[in-house]
């Protein structure tokens, strides 16, 4: 609709005919997909306890001090002009535009209005948990019957799903419809169906608009089961998945070509690699496994988060690793062993060889490819205790081992929640306060107006939640500019250390702006410094949140 300059309130509309249109298409059928009611409560149990771990961990308030910006600035525009791709040369919306649309587009979907977009977020954290329980649950049991009944609960367990969620939107929703496609790539393999390619197809194709790194996971999967096919000589299912591949990823592509071809051309020259040390390397790759830790570690910021009960548990995780590629091997399921080596031959190259791979040389950072990994762990997991509980004899024995499993999921979920919200606690910025300093804002009409603020705060959210702008937010900063005409961030900070409000005033006023924004976080700090009225109007004031006029 965006491409045709068709205006997105129209997808109201159209919804009614979509749904009519699937529900008269006889040619999709999932008559093989048994979900019987045990299959059914065990995924609404599954994802209900997956959606209370998630509310558990995750605040109220999803806005943080880093991506959440440019996701909702992004979906701002798009809200207000109602098109994927909006006109408008402000910065920094401009800026956003080239950005992947596929979770913002959803966004809009479900928001009426622009102070929408942080319940919206909200609201596709726990769909994405939901979806990727759903994932794991049917990819299992298109791999081996009754073992979806064994990856799904470790979807709970994964740190990866919980702690770095919040910040990479896109990338998780990409995550989830790549464990579907997934999913039906493995059954047209065993059942050679092509409704499941048709499905598969419209996965992809939504899937290239949402972000680009699970959909470069999609294509080494595909080539470990192509390579897969051609040593057992199913030329066939190999020509398939070429040409239901290649069809909507062309498609895709040449749809938007007239308005992003160049970017797509730069992207896939474009290179991200990083320095970082080996023993970073060495404790993300062994933790993308789940051995001896489960936590990443960040390579500018090196926080240790684990401790020796998830050492604990991670001992446990790498024995059902073992087995579970024990049991993949044993059932000559080789392209499941091939699809994780792929990921960290890339990881390796991008780290120590440096060959320019087209698009594969974006990913970047060994935590964020590990991710890649970590991500697909529940089926290797699932598979490991599936093994086991089929080896043992005794009734007795297998129920003490699922209770086991069982316990276990339930501590990694225990220290989920134990470690990643304090892990996370000075990410979130937006406050109750800073909510009804918003409201305050919008009640007295002030909008139109740039507001001083200071960095990553709750301040960079004014365009969210009223009709003004910060100096300051996550992207700028980002893209390395701290300053506010010739002044630095830091000199202004200066400025309040020292006492100097002609200074700080001065700046302000050559810059046109009128208004500051305290958040409560450094309110409590510098209150006294816009106590002096020579220079400061505090308009507003409650919780260490201030609204302070230039006078």
């Amino acid at each position: 609709m965006s491409v045709f300059g068709i205006s997105l309130i129209k997808i109201y509309y159209l919804i009614p005919l979509i749904f009519l249109t699937i529900f008269n298409f006889k040619k999709i059928s999932f008559k093989n997909v048994k979900l019987n009611k045990i299959s059914v409560l065990f995924i609404l149990l599954i994802s209900l306890l997956a959606v209370f771990e998630g509310y558990m961990i995750f605040p109220e308030n999803p806005l943080n001090k880093t991506d959440t910006q440019y996701h909702s600035y992004k979906s701002q525009a798009i809200i207000e002009e109602k098109s994927l791709f909006y006109t408008t040369s402000e910065i920094p919306y401009v800026n956003y535009v080239k950005y992947p649309s596929g979770f913002h587009s959803l966004v809009y979907f479900i928001s009426n209005q622009v102070n929408d977009i942080p319940d919206a977020f909200n609201f596709l954290m726990y769909f994405m948990l939901v979806l990727i329980v759903i994932g794991f649950y049917l990819i299992g049991e298109s791999i081996k019957p009754s073992l979806g009944y064994f990856t799904a609960p470790f979807v709970m367990a994964g740190s990866v799903f919980y702690g770095i969620i919040y910040v990479l939107y896109p990338n998780y929703l990409a995550y989830s419809l790549f464990l579907i496609s997934v999913f039906f790539i493995i059954r047209y393999s065993k059942s050679t169906d092509t409704t499941y390619l048709y499905l598969f197809s419209s996965i992809l194709f939504a899937m290239i608009y949402t972000h680009p790194f699970p959909v470069l996971m999609l294509i080494l999967f595909i080539f470990s089961i192509t390579l897969f096919e051609m040593a057992n000589k199913n030329y066939n299912l190999i020509k398939n998945y070429f040409i239901f591949s290649i069809i909507p990823a062309v498609t895709s592509l040449l749809l938007i070509s007239k308005k992003m071809s160049k970017d797509i051309v730069s992207y896939s020259k474009s290179s991200n690699l990083l320095s970082e040390p080996v023993n970073i390397i060495i404790h993300n790759i062994l933790a993308g496994f789940g051995i001896f830790y489960l936590f990443m570690k960040h390579p500018g910021y090196t926080v240790t988060l684990d401790n020796g009960f998830t050492f604990l548990i991670s001992l446990f995780f790498t024995y059902l690793f073992i087995i579970g590629l024990y049991g993949i091997f044993k059932h000559k399921m080789y392209y499941l062993i091939l699809f994780p080596v792929l990921l960290l031959l890339i990881l390796i190259n991008s780290e120590f060889i440096h060959l320019s791979i087209p698009f594969f040389n974006t990913m970047y950072a060994s935590n964020r490819m590990m991710y890649n990994i970590q991500i697909i762990m529940p089926i290797f997991y699932g598979f490991g205790v599936y093994s086991i509980i089929n080896t043992l004899k005794k009734r007795t024995f297998k129920l003490g081992f699922i209770f086991l499993t069982s316990f276990v999921i339930f501590s990694s979920a225990y220290m989920n929640y134990q470690i990643i919200p304090d892990y996370l606690k000075e990410q979130y910025v937006v406050s109750e306060a800073d909510l009804n300093a918003f409201e305050w804002v919008n009640l007295n009409n002030i909008s139109n107006e740039t507001f001083l603020n200071f960095g990553e705060d709750a301040g960079q959210f004014l365009p969210i939640y009223t009709s003004n702008k910060p100096v300051f937010y996550y992207s700028k900063f980002s893209s390395g500019d701290f300053s506010i005409g010739n002044t630095t961030i830091y000199e202004l900070a200066k400025f309040i250390d020292r006492n100097d409000p002609y200074n700080y005033t001065k700046v302000c006023k050559m810059s046109n702006i009128s208004y500051i924004y305290v958040s409560g976080v450094l309110g409590k700090f510098c209150n006294e410094f816009f106590s002096d009225t020579a220079y400061f109007k505090i308009l507003y004031g409650e919780d260490n949140v201030y609204i302070v006029e230039v006078i």
